[in-house]
């Protein structure tokens, strides 16, 4: 009962910003960058992107995640669940992280500390937040799978907060918050 999973949940309508979960972001497409971070991050049994759009499901098999198939989601549904609808299908998963498809600027480093916040300490969750002003960083949120599918609450005292640079903190819903995350992004890349 140990299993952890990452779930990318990945719909085909972004409204602002269209296609924004596949469109080439540093040269590949952006739901990529979730996948390797996935990958590399060595925590998760399986990585899984939950679309309800065809085109995003091959490329997503093609980074080698495997398919939720779900039907047509005009964005009205939250996150967490989303995330739920994967896990009851899932008797086995302990944790799960929910990883945004767009958020390159998250690191390894921040996967493994929510996961040892989670582990640990036994919080219901940990989020990726942007300290200045604090809020939801729109990037990942990793915890009991249980949590999840009982709907407990995604922010409360049960919630660890993994601080997020500001240098690494854009949710990306229009043009500008995309060209704001190249830039981030390449500085990151050149500062490693």
């Amino acid at each position: 009962m140990s299993k952890c999973v990452c779930i990318i949940p990945a719909r085909g309508g972004s409204v602002r910003l269209p296609k924004k979960n596949i469109l080439p972001f540093a040269g590949q497409p952006m739901i990529s960058h979730a996948i390797e971070l996935a990958r590399e991050s060595r925590l998760f049994d399986d990585i899984i992107v939950s679309t309800d759009d065809r085109e995003t499901e091959e490329i997503a098999e093609r980074y080698g995640a495997n398919i939720f198939r779900r039907p047509y989601d005009d964005g009205s549904r939250g996150t967490q669940e989303v995330t739920a609808e994967v896990l009851r299908e899932m008797k086995t998963v302990r944790y799960a992280c929910c990883l945004y498809p767009c958020s390159p600027l998250v690191v390894v480093a921040d996967l493994l500390q929510a996961q040892r916040m989670v582990v640990s300490y036994a919080h219901l969750y940990a989020m990726g937040v942007g300290a200045q002003p604090l809020r939801d960083a729109g990037a990942f949120y990793l915890g009991q799978a249980f949590a999840f599918v009982e709907n407990d609450p995604l922010i409360g005292p049960w919630t660890s907060l993994i601080r997020l640079p500001e240098s690494r903190v854009v949710d990306i819903n229009t043009q500008e918050d995309w060209d704001l995350a190249e830039m981030l992004y390449a500085s990151l890349r050149d500062n490693k």
